[in-house]
C-alpha cells in the first residue's frame, strides 16, 4: 500500500513540474521492484489523475471556451495541430520507450536535457518584461487568457507537440519542454502553463487508450488490488490540485528555472549513491 501511495503524491508533484513524473515513477518501480506490466498500468492509472487536476483547477477556463466555442475556435485548432506530432513520435517510440522504463543511465542523460533546457529558456526569456506585466492580471482574468492564445500560430504550435513527442523518454519533462518551448516562442508564462496542461488532456487520455489494448492488467492487479490502484488515482489527483496551484505562483515569479538545480543533484543522487 505505502509503494502505492508514494508513487501516487509523487506523480501528482512532478507531472506539473518539470522534472519529468515518467523518470521519477520509473526510479521508483524499479526500488520497489515491480515489473513492467505493473509499472505500466499504474503509470497509466496515476497520470488519470493528474488530467483530472487540471480539469478541475482550470474549470473556470474550460466552462468559457464551451460557452464561446466560436470567439475562441482557433484554440481547438491548436490543440489538434499539437497533437499530431506528439501522437505520430509516440506511436514510432512506444516499444523504444519501454525498453528503457528502468534504465537509469539513460534517464539521468535525459534529466540533464531538461535541466538544460529550463536554463536556456530563461536566460533568453529572462529580460521580458511584458510578461512580467501581463502575468497577474493573466492569473484572474480567464478571457484575457484565453485571448492570449491568438500570439500562437499552427507553426508554434507544431513546435511545442514536437517538444510535447519528445517527452515520451522518461526524463525529459513534458511540462517542462512545453513550457519552455511557448516561452521561448512568445507565451507569457502563465499561458504557456495552461496551454501546457490543456495540451496534456487528450495526449493522456490517448496514450491510455493506446497502451490500456496491451497491458494485462487482470495480471496487474494480482499483486496491486483495484482498491490500491483507485487509492492511488485520489492522491495523484488532490496532489495535482495543490502542485498547480502552487506551480500558478512560480510561474507568475518566473522562478521555473530553479528546478533544473533540483534536477542536477538528482542525477548527482543517481550516480553516487
Amino acid at each position: 500500500m505505502w509503494s502505492i501511495i508514494i508513487l501516487a503524491i509523487v506523480q501528482g508533484l512532478t507531472e506539473f513540474f518539470p522534472v519529468s513524473s515518467s523518470g521519477h515513477l520509473s526510479l521508483l518501480e524499479k526500488y520497489f521492484e515491480f515489473n513492467k506490466s505493473e509499472a505500466l498500468s499504474i503509470g497509466l492509472v496515476l497520470h488519470l489523475g493528474t488530467v483530472f487536476s487540471v480539469l478541475v483547477f482550470y474549470q473556470n477556463i474550460f466552462f468559457l471556451f464551451l460557452k464561446n466555442i466560436s470567439k475562441y475556435k482557433n484554440f481547438i485548432l491548436y490543440i489538434v495541430i499539437a497533437c499530431i506530432p506528439t501522437g505520430i513520435i509516440g506511436i514510432l517510440l512506444k516499444n523504444t520507450v519501454k525498453n528503457m522504463i528502468f534504465n537509469l543511465s539513460l534517464i539521468s542523460v535525459f534529466f540533464f536535457i531538461t535541466a538544460a533546457v529550463l536554463l536556456i529558456s530563461h536566460w533568453i526569456c529572462k529580460n521580458n518584461t511584458t510578461d512580467k506585466n501581463n502575468n497577474f492580471s493573466l492569473k484572474n482574468n480567464p478571457d484575457l487568457l484565453m485571448s492570449s492564445l491568438n500570439c500562437l500560430t499552427v507553426k508554434k504550435a507544431f513546435f511545442i507537440g514536437c517538444a510535447q513527442g519528445l517527452s515520451v523518454f522518461p526524463g525529459l519533462s513534458r511540462s517542462g519542454l512545453t513550457i519552455a518551448s511557448g516561452r521561448l516562442l512568445g507565451l507569457p508564462p502563465v499561458v504557456a502553463g495552461f496551454f501546457s496542461f490543456a495540451l496534456m488532456i487528450p495526449v493522456v487520455l490517448g496514450a491510455f487508450l493506446l497502451e490500456a489494448k496491451s497491458i494485462n492488467f487482470s495480471a496487474s492487479y494480482v499483486s496491486i488490488s483495484a482498491i490500491k490502484i483507485s487509492i492511488g488515482f485520489l492522491l495523484s489527483f488532490f496532489t495535482g490540485l495543490v502542485v498547480l496551484k502552487l506551480l500558478q505562483y512560480i510561474l507568475i515569479q518566473d522562478k521555473f528555472y530553479y528546478f533544473s538545480y533540483y534536477l542536477f543533484l538528482l542525477i548527482a543522487c543517481i550516480y553516487f549513491i
